[in-house]
């Protein structure tokens, strides 16, 4: 087996993340197709305030997912939210998923977060199921409304 590894993201990993954010974009939202220079400012400053809470997966020195993730601060206490997560298809069902989800609860456990929080769509039946195998539990419902068609 390749040698696997989580690291912190870099800026040459920013391609290859607007990539997996117009492909996971796709599944929640059919027809979707992202702004990347919006998403590049986007993802760029979430890293600059947040340093950390990109993690991303190596195969051999390859990027093969990442998640994102940031600590909250709320009157019930700190928690962890995770924004997004992606593994390439290639790699998907050998484990690469759940690395980065305790990359990342290991890193908002550090941060002192009492609990982690994933959004996702309702569209989004295997990450969905993804979660729930990983532990996590439906807690809330959001309600959306578009205001522009």
């Amino acid at each position: 087996m390749e040698k696997v590894s989580i690291r912190d993201f870099v800026h040459s990993d920013i391609e290859k993340i607007l990539d997996y954010r117009q492909e996971s974009g796709k599944v929640s939202f059919p027809g979707l197709v992202i702004d990347r220079e919006r998403e590049r400012a986007f993802v760029t400053e979430h890293a600059q305030k947040n340093p950390g809470t990109i993690k991303v997966v190596e195969i051999a020195g390859r990027p093969a997912g990442y998640v994102r993730f940031e600590l909250k601060r709320s009157s019930f206490g700190d928690y962890g939210l995770i924004n997004a997560i992606f593994v390439d298809k290639d790699y998907r069902n050998g484990g690469l998923g759940r690395l980065l989800i305790k990359a990342a609860e290991e890193w908002l456990m550090s941060k002192g977060a009492g609990s982690v929080e994933a959004a996702i769509t309702k569209t989004n039946l295997p990450s969905l199921s993804f979660f729930r195998s990983a532990g996590y539990e439906e807690k809330r419902a959001v309600l959306e409304k578009r205001l522009k068609d």
